[in-house]
C-alpha cells in the first residue's frame, strides 16, 4: 500500500515541519542547513529538499508514519521506497548514510556510500553489516532515482536496489532483521568529514509498506515502481462546485494554486455541512496513481471535518473517510486513486476534477 508521497513542491522551507511532511529535523553539524528549492528537480520540474551538509555529524529530516501526512503502515515485514538523489560531490562520503528506514530513532536498513561511490545496503545503521553493494557507482551532480525493496527476516530476507529502474543489487537468504519500522530519514549521517559545501538534493519521494492496496487504492502498490515520476499538479480552472468563499474574491482555483501554499494570504473557506468546492487538474499520459495532498486548517475549537472527492462523468465519488482538521495548517494525505473511479480504468490524460466536501 502506498503510504506517502512527497514531491517537495507543496511547502516552503519554513513549513518543513509545521506542515507535518517531516516530524523533526536533526542538525548537529553546526553550519548545516535545510531548504526547499522550487522548480529544480529532474528536467527543471518539481521541488527538491536541499541539505547543506556542513561537515561531520548528523543533519537529516525525520518522518514518523501516520496521519495527517501519510497512512500508518499495515504490513511492516516489507517496504518499497524511492527518491531522486543528487549529491554535488562524493568526496569524503565513505561510509556516510543518506537514507534509513527506522524504528523510532534506530536504523533498521540504511543506505551508505562506499569509497568508490557505490551504494551499500546495511542492516541497522550506517555502522551496521554491509549486506550488499550496488553493481553501478553513483556520479556527483547527477540526479538518480534510487529505489529500495526490503523483505525483513532473520534468515530469508530479501533486498532489491534499483537505479533509474534498473536492478543493481538482488539479494536473497539474508538476515535483514525482524523489527517493525515506524519511519525514515533523508539526509546525512556522517562517518567521515564531507566538505562544508557538500549538498544533498532529494526529490520525488514515495514509500510503500508490504500490504496489498488493491481494495483501498486500486492497485497493490507494495513493490518498487521502477523509475516513476512524482509530479505536483496545481489546479488550472474551477470545477463543477464553487460553494466555498474565496479570499480574495474571484476564481476559486486561483486562490489555491500557489506553490508553496500561502496559508492565510489567499484561500477558500466554508462552514456549511454538505458544501463542496472543486477544481480541474491537467493529467499527463501514464498516471499510475493520483494522490490528493491538501493544506487545510479550521479556524476555531469546534469539530470540523472534510472529505475529498473525485468527480467524473457527472458523478461525485467521495473518499472513504473523513479528515478531522486541526487549528494549524497541515498537509493531509487524502487517499490514493490508481484508477479513474468514473471509468474503473487507468487514468487518461486531460482535465480531471478533484475537490473537498464539508462533512462535519
Amino acid at each position: 500500500m502506498l503510504l506517502k508521497v512527497d514531491p517537495f513542491s507543496t511547502y516552503s522551507t519554513a513549513q518543513l515541519t509545521s506542515y507535518g511532511m517531516f516530524t523533526s529535523t536533526i542538525n548537529t553539524v553546526g553550519g548545516g542547513t535545510f531548504s526547499i528549492v522550487t522548480n529544480s528537480g529532474r528536467g527543471g520540474v518539481g521541488g527538491i529538499l536541499r541539505i547543506n551538509c556542513g561537515g561531520t555529524g548528523q543533519i537529516f529530516a525525520r518522518y514518523t508514519f501516520g496521519p495527517p501526512c501519510s497512512l500508518a503502515p499495515v504490513d511492516t515485514t516489507k517496504f518499497a521506497a524511492g527518491f531522486v538523489w543528487r549529491p554535488n560531490t562524493l568526496t569524503g562520503m565513505t561510509g556516510n548514510g543518506f537514507f534509513s528506514v527506522e524504528n523510532g530513532t534506530t536504523g533498521l536498513i540504511t543506505l551508505t556510500t562506499s569509497a568508490a561511490s557505490f551504494v551499500e545496503v546495511r542492516r541497522g545503521s550506517r555502522t551496521g553489516t554491509v549486506l550488499g553493494t550496488s553493481s553501478v557507482a553513483l556520479a556527483a551532480g547527477v540526479f538518480k532515482m534510487i529505489e529500495l525493496e526490503c523483505g525483513f527476516n532473520a534468515s530469508t530476507g530479501t533486498i532489491d536496489l534499483y537505479f533509474d529502474g534498473v536492478n543493481v543489487l538482488h539479494l536473497t537468504g539474508q538476515n535483514t532483521g525482524t523489527t517493525a519500522y515506524t519511519g525514515y530519514f533523508l539526509g546525512l549521517d556522517s562517518a567521515s568529514s564531507p566538505s562544508g559545501t557538500t549538498t544533498f538534493d532529494y526529490s520525488e519521494f514515495y514509500f510503500c509498506d508490504g500490504s496489498d492496496g488493491t481494495t483501498a487504492q486500486g492497485a497493490a502498490f507494495n513493490t518498487a515502481f521502477k523509475d516513476p515520476k512524482v509530479l505536483c499538479l496545481m489546479p488550472t480552472a474551477d470545477g463543477n462546485y464553487t460553494q466555498f468563499t474565496p479570499t480574495p474574491a474571484g476564481a476559486h482555483w486561483s486562490t489555491v494554486d500557489e506553490n508553496p501554499a500561502t496559508d492565510d494570504t489567499d484561500y477558500v473557506e466554508d462552514g456549511t455541512v454538505g458544501h463542496r468546492d472543486s477544481a480541474l487538474y491537467t493529467f499527463p499520459a501514464g498516471v499510475v496513481a493520483a494522490v490528493p495532498l491538501t493544506a487545510m486548517k479550521k479556524t476555531d475549537a469546534l469539530a470540523r471535518s472534510v472529505r475529498p472527492f473525485v468527480r467524473g462523468g457527472g458523478v461525485d465519488y467521495d473518499g472513504p473517510t473523513d479528515i478531522a482538521l486541526s487549528q494549524v495548517y497541515q498537509h493531509y494525505f487524502a487517499g490514493v486513486y490508481a484508477k479513474d473511479p468514473s471509468t474503473s480504468a487507468a487514468w487518461a490524460s486531460g482535465s480531471r476534477e478533484f475537490g473537498t466536501k464539508v462533512t462535519v
